[in-house]
């Protein structure tokens, strides 16, 4: 599923979070940018993928440009499909950021470059993930959109 980076949140819903920002929900015919992130970045984005993982699904997500099925992730001798969950993390100023657990592959094998403003709130929630709750938060946000359509 596409949605452009720094849109509003709308996965697997009938309307769209304006306060939480989609990254990563890359898909073959849309060009996504590329480049280097830094190793203190991807290290971050690995930890969190499992610290921070909301929206956990019963499948997996094939990537969409090597098909490859549900790469792996070890982290303190436990394994995370990639392909099942969502990340989420926020930053400094309290933007929320909701990434397809898959991004940690799309940076690793495909080389995508994250927007800058994500990478800082994986900066800031690595630092503060004593006190950030994604699980909370998102139960939040979504439970405020329904109420949002619904009224």
């Amino acid at each position: 599923m596409y949605f452009p980076d720094l849109a509003p949140y709308q996965y697997d819903l009938p309307f769209s979070i304006p306060d939480v920002l989609s990254v990563g929900w890359l898909s073959t015919g849309h060009p996504f940018p590329k480049g280097r992130v830094r190793e203190a970045s991807r290290v971050q984005l690995e930890q969190l993928t499992a610290a921070a993982a909301v929206h956990s699904m019963r499948g997996t997500h094939p990537c969409p440009f090597c098909d490859c099925e549900a790469p792996g992730l070890m982290i303190s001798d436990r394994e995370f499909l990639l392909g099942s969950a969502e990340l989420w993390v926020r930053d400094s100023v309290g933007r929320v950021f909701a990434a397809p657990n898959l991004v940690v592959h799309y940076v690793d094998a495909h080389d995508y470059q994250p927007p800058g403003l994500f990478l800082d709130a994986l900066e800031w929630t690595s630092a503060n993930i004593g006190r950030w709750d994604a699980t909370t938060v998102y139960e939040l946000f979504v439970a405020r959109g329904f109420a949002a359509a619904a009224g």
